[in-house]
């Protein structure tokens, strides 16, 4: 765990995503120089205990499963209002339709090892939408 300020440096302002709770930067890992994602809770949320205390466990879990098909946590602070993970290469919600089959059987099987590998460790998926599965292949 680190300090966001001190390690990392969004580089472009404009969000690759945002959703209900959080956001998500494009930045830069200020040691290696990598780009990254990096995602944080949305400042006007900040102090909200019931958002920390979701990211919380969406740090956690994302953390204890060590799966190829489930996003890597690679840094996260110590009062779980960010994280960061490798960029996605694509957003499955942005594919131009029709997704070809060959590109569908290998997005849903990864789908499907990636949640039974959460499952196996008793954890539910509650939002599985096509912008919340990320290529980094």
């Amino acid at each position: 765990m680190s300090k966001r300020h001190e390690n990392y440096a969004i580089v472009d302002h404009k969000p690759l995503g945002i959703g209900g709770q959080a956001e998500v930067f494009r930045a830069r890992d200020k040691k290696s120089d990598a780009m990254i994602a990096i995602k944080r809770i949305k400042p006007g949320l900040r102090r909200d205990k019931d958002v920390i205390a979701r990211m919380r466990r969406e740090i956690e879990v994302q953390t204890s499963l060590k799966h190829q098909n489930v996003m890597p946590i690679l840094d996260s602070s110590i009062a779980f209002d960010w994280y960061t993970m490798p960029i996605a290469q694509r957003v499955v919600g942005k594919l131009a339709t029709p997704v070809d089959d060959e590109t569908l059987i290998q997005i849903v099987d990864a789908c499907a090892r990636g949640l039974l590998a959460a499952h196996n460790n008793q954890y539910i998926h509650r939002d599985l939408t096509p912008n919340n599965i990320l290529l980094i292949w």
